[in-house]
């Protein structure tokens, strides 16, 4: 029974480990009330004011400059499905934005 209860638990968490983590933002990019960020292997993301409020977009820019000014890497973001973005395809929202201590 434990060993169901431990695979299901890391079916669970698996997805969040690796989707997001360890990863470089490269460069920042502003548009309209909206934060890009060109990361090194997941190409462009994006922080929409619509989807997390002003307070969590300027946290989570905080965050993004403190990561390209750092070099640490991430340690989380949430990919969506990717839309068009300020003249940029494929660029995919997140909502979550995470740094880790290198």
């Amino acid at each position: 029974m434990r060993k169901i209860i431990l695979a299901v638990m890391l079916l669970c968490v698996l997805p969040f480990v690796h989707a997001g983590s360890n990863d470089y933002v490269e460069s920042v990019y502003s548009c309209g009330n909206d934060v890009g960020l060109k990361m090194k292997n997941a190409g462009w993301v994006v922080i929409q004011q619509a989807s997390v409020g002003e307070r969590r977009l300027e946290s989570m820019l905080s965050i993004a400059l403190t990561l390209v000014a750092t070099q640490n890497p991430t340690g989380y973001f949430n990919e969506q499905a990717a839309i068009n973005w300020c003249g940029i395809s494929d660029v995919k929202p997140i909502t979550v934005l995470a740094i880790v201590k290198a």
